[in-house]
């Protein structure tokens, strides 16, 4: 499937033995520079993942690009608040992040 910029999903990562999963819990396609209009979200109840789950953002790349995370992330800066620095992804890179509930996820397309 051809998208152009970069995807975000967010949802948990786990293990089962030796392999690591990732359960997707919403996404969105940014196309150009911007914040992901969704939140990361806590572990619900009801949901079939693991307790031991991580929450993280899963980031794919179609071109280079700069992401940081955060409650009001800015990619665009090299030093960021609360631990939220930015990092770069290259294109054709895929990439987990931590993240915790409420987070968002910015990108700065390079």
């Amino acid at each position: 499937m051809a998208f152009s910029g970069v995807h975000v999903a967010f949802g948990f990562a786990f293990t089962t033995g030796d392999v690591g999963l990732f359960g997707a819990v919403w996404s969105q396609t940014l196309s150009a520079s911007g914040t992901t209009t969704n939140a990361a979200v806590g572990l619900q109840f009801s949901s079939p993942i693991r307790g031991d789950a991580s929450p993280c953002f899963e980031v794919r790349a179609q071109q280079d690009c700069y992401v940081a995370v955060g409650a009001t992330p800015d990619a665009s800066q090299t030093i960021g608040t609360d631990g939220a620095a930015r990092v770069p992804v290259g294109a054709g890179e895929t990439r987990h992040i931590p993240c915790k509930p409420g987070d968002k996820l910015a990108v700065v397309l390079v």
